[in-house]
């Protein structure tokens, strides 16, 4: 199943304008319970428009979930549709490392 993963890390290579362009990410967290201990493990700091020269958000993504106290984890896949990724522990829309990123759906169960 292809899904969509709006994201607001805009220095993530894999950012097409909002959207994220990876075939596919891993929601990464084993014991999170809130969304800060989230992250996108498929982040990587660079340009889309230079990494990216055949893929386009419209194509979606697969979204694998490492996240075992989320509601939406379905045997290590998201169950939803759509998901947000977002900047937690870096300043504004930047971020260095993928562990200063977090998956803005997550719900503990």
């Amino acid at each position: 199943m292809n899904q969509k993963v709006d994201c607001s890390v805009y220095d993530c290579m894999y950012n097409a304008t909002g959207m994220c362009a990876a075939d596919e990410i891993n929601v990464c967290g084993d014991d999170a319970s809130e969304i800060e201990a989230t992250c996108c493990a498929t982040f990587h700091k660079g340009s889309a428009t230079n990494a990216l020269e055949n893929t386009s958000p419209s194509d979606g993504t697969f979204i694998g979930c490492e996240v075992d106290n989320c509601i939406y984890n379905e045997d290590r896949k998201c169950e939803l549709e759509s998901i947000q990724i977002d900047t937690c522990s870096c300043s504004g829309e930047t971020c260095s490392c993928e562990s200063e990123t977090c998956c803005d759906s997550f719900q503990c169960k």
